[in-house]
């Protein structure tokens, strides 16, 4: 009877210690892997997938909001700017744009064009803009950084 319980503790003692070395080599080839992608991986990535300008005067952004001559806008954020693997969508961060006099505000239309085949421009308002539309804006500010922003253009493309 001794002889079988020691033979059963010897097999469980040996099995608990296979399964640690497994764990442990395990961890220790996750964090080899990190450090390999991370020297090796992540230069190829960020050849095909560059960094976005630090300075950014022109934006393609959301409108979520409209109060008097400023607009609430919504646009991808430069930091995120490579491709999630799980599906998830892009980091999202909020800008707040000022139309001031001097603001030009067009409505392009890529379906008709003029004689050189240009898209089809006309002038509209502020009070043509709504909450929902994907806009086309440009500044002299870096909008990167600049939270307030005068806007020399607006583009909105239907």
């Amino acid at each position: 009877m001794k002889k079988t319980a020691l033979f059963i503790f010897i097999v469980a003692l040996c099995v608990v210690l296979i399964g640690i070395g497994f764990y442990i080599g395990d961890r220790k080839g996750t964090k080899q892997g990190v450090t390999v992608a991370e020297e090796k991986l992540l230069p190829i990535v960020e050849k095909i997938y560059p960094k976005p300008a630090e300075i950014i005067k022109r934006a393609s952004v959301s409108i979520t909001k409209i109060l008097g001559a400023t607009l609430t806008v919504e646009m991808n954020d430069p930091e995120d700017y490579i491709p999630h693997t799980d599906g998830t969508p892009k980091k999202k961060i909020s800008r707040y744009v000022t139309v001031t006099g001097s603001t030009k505000i067009i409505q392009v239309n890529p379906a008709k064009r003029d004689a050189q085949g240009k898209p089809q421009t006309t002038v509209i308002k502020l009070s043509d803009l709504k909450v929902g539309d994907i806009v086309l804006v440009s500044t002299e500010e870096n909008i990167r950084t600049t939270q307030l922003f005068d806007a020399t253009q607006i583009e909105l493309v239907k």
